[in-house]
């Protein structure tokens, strides 16, 4: 699009260029679901590792990562810790044939 095309052009030629009398839709125009970590299973891991590295002085990148790494590794670990992420994010059916494994 040109940036000097005005608002009722720019319009009227996605009218144009649009099947029948519906508008194109552009990725930029698409309308997005909501954002919800809460939804999300690795945004849970996530603020877990977060709330363990935040605890720590991080002296520079490699030691961040190590730290994250740690982290990761300790919350991999903790079977309490992954069984309820399993009951949570998958059905029962589902989480029973995981967890019984």
């Amino acid at each position: 699009m040109n940036g000097s095309a005005s608002p009722s052009a720019t319009s009227s030629r996605t009218t144009r260029l649009s099947s029948g009398s519906r508008p194109l839709v552009t990725p930029s125009s698409a309308p997005s679901p909501p954002y919800s970590p809460d939804l999300n299973p690795i945004e849970q891991v996530w603020r877990a590792i977060k709330r363990e590295v935040s605890a720590m002085f991080v002296r520079g990148y490699e030691h961040m990562i190590a730290t994250i790494a740690r982290a990761f590794e300790q919350l991999a670990e903790k079977k309490a810790y992954w069984e309820k992420l399993v009951k949570m994010f998958l059905s029962p059916k589902y989480a029973s044939k995981m967890l019984s494994q």
